[in-house]
């Protein structure tokens, strides 16, 4: 969980942070692909 939450110095990068991003749905199941889209789902309502 502190994953999520600990950002280096790249971190304001947009760019290097969709790379990361891209990167690890690439290596994502179906199942936890189905939560990830709850997840950004539910932050780009709020």
């Amino acid at each position: 969980m502190s994953a999520l939450f600990s950002f280096d110095h790249d971190g304001a990068d947009p760019k290097i942070l969709e790379r990361r991003i891209e990167a690890n749905l690439n290596k994502a199941t179906v199942q936890q692909l189905k939560q990830i889209y709850g997840h950004v789902r539910q932050v780009m309502e709020s």
